[in-house]
């Protein structure tokens, strides 16, 4: 309900000037949208469904989660190039992590969702824009229900 910004010095130390305004940027549009608690909702609702179709609404969620606050730190730092190339560089740090480098888990938090997506709708000034919120939930709530049509069903005549 409060949520704080949390970035590892590895992850700070490896970032240039610009690409920190970037992740910072970033990471206050997710605290303001309040991301994590959306996030821990959908999984929650998402539980209804098969693993393989909750996993789809879970990524969906979350790759729309990152694209819309890639967006708005595009807009705080006034450069769309240079979030797609801050993500690109900490995704390199992430893989870099994995093989026993410096940067650690701060880099996978920011750059492990959709990087391609990601970067891909950043390029291409907007024109591939995540999918409203309301949207989603209300897909995932009409999917919920209808899977569990027959157990309401059954719930109710007994």
């Amino acid at each position: 309900f409060a949520p704080r910004i949390i970035l590892a010095r590895s992850l700070y130390a490896c970032l240039d000037a610009r690409q920190r305004a970037v992740v910072l940027a970033h990471e206050r549009a997710h605290a303001a949208r309040r991301d994590a608690l959306w996030a821990r909702v959908a999984s929650i609702v998402a539980r209804v469904h098969l693993p393989a179709v909750r996993r789809a609404i879970l990524g969906e969620v979350q790759v729309a989660a990152e694209q819309a606050c890639d967006d708005v730190a595009a807009s705080a730092v006034g450069d769309r190039m240079a979030v797609a190339s801050t993500i690109i560089a900490v995704e390199r740090l992430s893989a870099g992590a994995s093989a026993g480098m410096a940067a650690g888990a701060g880099a996978v938090a920011f750059g492990e969702v959709g990087v391609a997506r990601r970067v891909e709708a950043l390029l291409s000034d907007g024109a591939v824009a995540p999918a409203p919120r309301l949207v989603v939930w209300c897909s995932a709530t009409v999917l919920a229900l209808l899977a569990s049509a027959d157990l309401i069903h059954h719930g109710t005549e007994h």
